[in-house]
């Protein structure tokens, strides 16, 4: 390998390097209202990570492509109350996001590009609710995703 071919490697790797550590493993939070979420989930070290923390959170919404199940990022959610007060709005780091919400009935919408879809969930007292919002996308990261665990 020539000096050239050598220090563009080099160049490369530190780059790849200091792009890794420049993106955080998971996004941790509280609203406004002092819920406490995360979100993330795009390697498969912080999909494990998410995975062990999930029974902290009353809602886990899972974000993902039609048809292939390829997890997607940057998904905008706006979570509201059934009094239509917005707990929660702000476009996700990863394909998925954890929240500890009270019980209730909460309207969540999801929009990715031109796209917006609505689902409606309850919560129940120490209840657990999962939600998948699938969108077209050209766009895919990750090995396809599966069922919400």
């Amino acid at each position: 390998m020539n000096h050239r071919a050598f220090a563009r490697r080099c160049a490369m790797a530190a780059w790849c390097a200091l792009s890794a550590a420049a993106v955080p493993a998971v996004t941790r939070g509280n609203t406004a209202a002092g819920h406490a979420f995360v979100s993330g989930g795009v390697g498969g070290e912080e999909s494990r990570q998410l995975q062990a923390e999930r029974t902290r959170y009353s809602l886990s919404v899972l974000t993902a492509a039609k048809p292939s199940g390829a997890y997607l990022s940057d998904v905008h959610l706006r979570i509201r109350d059934a009094a239509q007060n917005t707990v929660f709005d702000q476009a996700l780091d990863g394909p998925r996001l954890m929240i500890d919400l009270p019980r209730g009935q909460y309207e969540i919408e999801a929009r990715f590009n031109s796209q917006s879809q609505r689902q409606v969930t309850t919560i129940a007292p120490h209840g657990q609710q999962q939600l998948v919002f699938r969108f077209a996308s050209e766009t895919e990261t990750n090995p396809p995703a599966s069922a919400p665990q």
